[in-house]
C-alpha cells in the first residue's frame, strides 16, 4: 500500500543518457523546489533487486508522475528509438485506470522534446494533454511549474504564498549549479564530478541548498533583493544584446559587437569556426564579464553609500549573484555553440564543455571581490 509520502513523490521516468542529464538535473531541481520528492529508479542501488521491481515498488508509492517522452524517436540513422519510457508510461497508466484507491488518483505529466513527436510514435496516446521543452532548461523548468501549479490551484489548500514564479525558478538554477561546484572546505568540484554524481547525491545537494536558502533574515543583507533584481537585469541585457546575436552567425550575415574594451567584433563571409570561434570562448566573455563585474561592484558601493549601509555583506552578495549569472551566460553560450557547430542540427554534435572559461571568468569575480573587501575594511 502506498505510503504517507504519496501526496508528494513524484515518479520520473526520463533517459539516463548524458545528452538527457542536464534536463533530468533541472526536474530534479524543480520538483525539490516546489516541495515535492523526486523517485528515480536509478536512486536506488540495490544489485539484489529487479529494476522493474524497483520502478513498480516507485509506481505505487507516487501520486504524481513525470514521464519525458524526448527519445521515442531515433534521430540519426542507425540510431534505435528508446521504448523503457513508453513502457513505464503504459504501467502507470495501468496502474491509475486499474489500481484501487489511492492509485486511482494519480496525476500524470508527459514532455515531448518537439510538439506532435509523441503523437506519431504512440498513436494511442493521441488527444492527452502533452508538454514540450525543446530540449532547453529554461522550458522544462516553465512546464513543471505550470503543471504542478494548475494541480495545486485546484486542491483545497491552494497555492502556497511562497510558490515560486517561473522567473525566480530560472535566477535559483543558475546559482545551485555554482553553488554545487563547491565544497565545504573551498575546493572546486570537476566539472566530471558533477556529470557523474549518483541521483542520490545530487538530491541530497540540493535538499542542502535549499535548507541554506532558509536560514534566518539577518543572513541575507537589506539590500540583497535589490542586488538580486539588478544581477538578473543586468545578466539579460547582456544575453540579449552580446550573446544572442551569434545564434545568427553564418557565412552570410557574420556579426558585429562592440566590447565594452571598445574594440568591435565583426566577422563576415567565414564559418563559426577557427579564430571566430576561439574568439566567442576567450576574448569575447571576458572582456564583457569584466566590465559587468566592474560596474556592477561600483553599484553596490553606491546603493550601500546612498542607504547608509554596511558594503560588507552586500558585496559577498553582489559576487554571489555575478557567479550565478555567469552561469546562465555560459549555458546559452554553449547551447549556441552547439547550435552552429551542429549547422542548425544541434544534436549531431556533443555539447561543449566550458568549464575552464567558468573557472577564468569565475577568477576574474573572485579577485574583484577581495579587492573590494580590502578597501572596505574586511580583509587585512
Amino acid at each position: 500500500m502506498p505510503g504517507e509520502d504519496f501526496e508528494r513523490n513524484v515518479f520520473v521516468n526520463c533517459p539516463y543518457d548524458d545528452k538527457y542529464r542536464e534536463l533530468q538535473r533541472a526536474t530534479i531541481f524543480v520538483l525539490m523546489r516546489l516541495g515535492f520528492e523526486p523517485c528515480l529508479a536509478a536512486q536506488v542501488s540495490n544489485s539484489g533487486e529487479l529494476r522493474m521491481e524497483r520502478i513498480k515498488r516507485q509506481i505505487r508509492e507516487c501520486r504524481h508522475s513525470i514521464h519525458d517522452l524526448s527519445l521515442v524517436i531515433a534521430e540519426k540513422k542507425n540510431e534505435i528509438a528508446r521504448m523503457n519510457m513508453p513502457y513505464e508510461l503504459g504501467l502507470d497508466l495501468g496502474a491509475s485506470w486499474y489500481g484501487a484507491s489511492p492509485l486511482n488518483s494519480k496525476i500524470l505529466l508527459v514532455l515531448e522534446r518537439k510538439r506532435g513527436s509523441v503523437e506519431k510514435a504512440l498513436s494511442d496516446h493521441a488527444g492527452f494533454d502533452l508538454r514540450t521543452h525543446e530540449g532547453k532548461v529554461d522550458l522544462l523548468l516553465r512546464e513543471v511549474r505550470a503543471h504542478f501549479y494548475s494541480h495545486l490551484s485546484s486542491q483545497h489548500g491552494g497555492i502556497r504564498t511562497d510558490f515560486p514564479t517561473h522567473d525566480e525558478l530560472l535566477a535559483e538554477w543558475p546559482l545551485f549549479l555554482t553553488w554545487i561546484q563547491k565544497r565545504p572546505g573551498g575546493t572546486l568540484r570537476s566539472e566530471s564530478e558533477i556529470q557523474h554524481m549518483e541521483v542520490a547525491e545530487f538530491k541530497d545537494k540540493v535538499r542542502q541548498w535549499l535548507e541554506a536558502q532558509k536560514e534566518p533574515p539577518q543572513s541575507q543583507s537589506p539590500a540583497y533583493d535589490l542586488i538580486r533584481e539588478h544581477a538578473q537585469e543586468r545578466y539579460d541585457r547582456f544575453i540579449q544584446d552580446a550573446i544572442t546575436p551569434w545564434a545568427f552567425f553564418n557565412t552570410t550575415h557574420g556579426i558585429s559587437i562592440d566590447l565594452p574594451n571598445g574594440r568591435t567584433i565583426r566577422y563576415s563571409g567565414i564559418e563559426f569556426s577557427g579564430s571566430a570561434r576561439q574568439v566567442f570562448w576567450e576574448t569575447f566573455p571576458e572582456s564583457c564579464i569584466r566590465e559587468i563585474t566592474k560596474t556592477f561592484f561600483e553599484w553596490t558601493r553606491k546603493l550601500c553609500a546612498e542607504r547608509k549601509l554596511s558594503p560588507i555583506l552586500p558585496l559577498k552578495e553582489t559576487a554571489m549573484f555575478l557567479e550565478g549569472g555567469l552561469t546562465r551566460c555560459l549555458d546559452r553560450m554553449a547551447e549556441i555553440d552547439r547550435k552552429l557547430r551542429g549547422k542548425g542540427s544541434p544534436n549531431s554534435v556533443p555539447r561543449y564543455n566550458p568549464e575552464s572559461e567558468r573557472r577564468a571568468l569565475e577568477k576574474i569575480i573572485t579577485t574583484r571581490l577581495k579587492a573590494e573587501l580590502r578597501l572596505a575594511g574586511a580583509l587585512a
